[in-house]
C-alpha cells in the first residue's frame, strides 16, 4: 500500500477485519429472513412481508459480496476505497429492515410470536456489536434504527408502567451493546497501534543494522 501513517495503518486493519468478519456474518441475514418469514406467514400481509424478506435477502446477498471483494483487496494490501464504505451502507440498510419488522410486522397481542422475533432480532444484534465494532459509527446508527423501533412498539401496545418497564430494557440492551462494542474497538484498536509500533522498531533496527554494517565494511577498507 506504499508509505502509510499510524491512522491510515490503523484505518486499514480496521477495514480489513471488519470485512473479513463479515464474510461469516452475511448469511445471518438471510437465515434471519427465512426463518421470519416462515414465522410470520398467515399473520402479517403477504406482500408486505414478501417485500421485507426480498429486501433482507437483497441486502444480505450484497453485504456477503462486498465483504468477500473487499477482503481480496485487502488480502493484497491494496488500497480499500469505497468498498468499507459500501458495506456500512448494507448494514444500514438490514438494520432498517430488522427495525421495520420489529415495529410493524408483530401481530398485535400474539406475545409469543413477537418474542421469538425479538429473540431473532437480538441475536443479530449481538453478532453486530461483535463483529462490526471497529466501524463503530455504523453500529451505532444500526442499534438507534432497531432496538428505539422496538422499544416504540412495546409502549404503543402497552400503555402503562409495564410498557415504559420493558421499552427501558430495551434502551437500556442498547446501552449496554453501545458499551460493548467501544470497549471491544478499544481493545482492538490497541492491537492494531502495537503492532503499528512493533513493526516501526523493526523497520528502525534494521536501518540501524545496515548502517552498522556499512560503517563496519568502510571501517575494514579504510585499514586495508
Amino acid at each position: 500500500m506504499g508509505t502509510m501513517n499510524k491512522a491510515s495503518f490503523i484505518q486499514f486493519n480496521a477495514d480489513r477485519l471488519v470485512l473479513n468478519l463479515a464474510r461469516f456474518v452475511w448469511q445471518m441475514h438471510i437465515l434471519s429472513a427465512m426463518v421470519l418469514w416462515f414465522a410470520l406467514r398467515g399473520h402479517v400481509d403477504p406482500t408486505i412481508l414478501t417485500f421485507w424478506a426480498i429486501w433482507m435477502w437483497g441486502w444480505g446477498l450484497a453485504q456477503g459480496w462486498i465483504s468477500f471483494k473487499g477482503s481480496a483487496i485487502a488480502k493484497q494490501e491494496l488500497p480499500l476505497q469505497h468498498w468499507p464504505r459500501l458495506f456500512d451502507l448494507t448494514a444500514i440498510m438490514a438494520a432498517l429492515g430488522y427495525g421495520y419488522i420489529g415495529f410493524a410486522l408483530i401481530p398485535e397481542n400474539n406475545e409469543p410470536l413477537g418474542v421469538f422475533v425479538g429473540f431473532v432480532i437480538s441475536g443479530g444484534i449481538l453478532t453486530g456489536t461483535g463483529t462490526h465494532n471497529m466501524h463503530y459509527p455504523m453500529l451505532v446508527v444500526t442499534l438507534l434504527i432497531i432496538i428505539p423501533a422496538q422499544a416504540a412498539r412495546v409502549l404503543i401496545e402497552n400503555v402503562g408502567g409495564q410498557g415504559g418497564i420493558a421499552a427501558g430494557m430495551l434502551l437500556a440492551f442498547m446501552g449496554l451493546m453501545l458499551g460493548l462494542g467501544w470497549v471491544l474497538r478499544t481493545f482492538t484498536r490497541r492491537g492494531f497501534e502495537l503492532q503499528w509500533e512493533k513493526t516501526q522498531l523493526a523497520d528502525a533496527l534494521a536501518v540501524a543494522k545496515a548502517e552498522a554494517e556499512d560503517a563496519n565494511l568502510a571501517k575494514s577498507r579504510f585499514l586495508a
